[in-house]
């Protein structure tokens, strides 16, 4: 069994991002899905090998991918931010692209969703900024083997 902490659109709020910095020391993975990877400086040092990040639209001058891959036990997750498959309209785009993944997770919508229902999962992550939602939150996550678990932790 292996743990995630999932957040995304971060658009700068520093002290959103502070506010779950202490979090990071107990899980096995930490995924940023774009849209403030200039927040994440002092992540990067502490944390390298945890540390999975994508790019997202509002990302500028960033060699970071627009999508990882990234093997958790039995299960093949990819993460990228969603603006390229229009999840903001349809989740048809995301399916088809990672149709042979076991779960999906991106953000970009700001808001938290969660599909078990599909192959591939798909976990929508919300914003952490309270500038951008009027409920900034992150994911927990459980992979264990090919089953995944995931609820949105709200900041207050």
């Amino acid at each position: 069994m292996k743990t995630i902490i999932a957040f995304s659109d971060s658009h700068g709020d520093k002290y959103a991002l502070s506010q779950i910095s202490d979090r990071f020391n107990d899980v096995d993975y930490i995924f940023f899905l774009g849209d403030g990877l200039n927040d994440l400086n002092v992540i990067k040092e502490l944390y390298p090998d945890k540390l999975f990040a994508v790019k997202g639209n509002c990302d500028t001058d960033s060699s970071a991918p627009k999508t990882q891959i990234v093997q958790i036990e039995n299960s093949k997750i990819a993460l990228t931010h969603g603006d390229l498959f229009s999840v903001k309209y349809s989740d048809e785009k995301i399916l088809n692209e990672f149709k042979d993944y076991d779960a999906v997770f991106f953000g970009h919508t700001h808001s938290f969703s969660v599909r078990f229902d599909t192959k591939p999962s798909l976990i929508n992550v919300p914003s952490l900024s309270s500038f951008k939602s009027s409920k900034p939150a992150y994911v927990y996550a459980v992979v264990n083997d090919k089953r995944i678990f995931a609820k949105p932790v709200y900041l207050f």
